[in-house]
């Protein structure tokens, strides 16, 4: 075998890949869509709070929404930890495809 072998690759191998680039594709799509969410409950809450404590409220519901909102803002980025593995992974897969 030389250094520029250009036998073909077989047909289970390119359908496996073939699955595998879908299913990053998906995974890809639901981290975009997680992170859209994120980014909707955080606003929500984020005026929440606002107008608690514009209103002078400091009681355990403001403590609440406040808890909401970080854990949103948790989601986020874990959300979007997510997509960029998901775009390194496909980048990568398609290199070697």
């Amino acid at each position: 075998m030389g250094l520029f072998n250009r036998k073909s690759k077989s047909p289970e191998y390119v359908d496996r890949m073939r699955e595998l680039a879908a299913g990053l594709v998906l995974r890809e799509r639901a981290a975009t869509q997680a992170a859209d969410d994120a980014r909707q409950r955080i606003a929500k809450w984020d005026r929440i709070v606002r107008s608690m404590t514009s209103r002078g409220e400091d009681h355990e519901g403001r403590d609440m929404a406040i808890r909401i909102r970080d854990d949103a803002k948790a989601d986020l980025r874990r959300a979007e930890t997510e997509l960029l593995n998901a775009k390194s992974e496909l980048s990568n897969l398609k290199r070697h495809f």
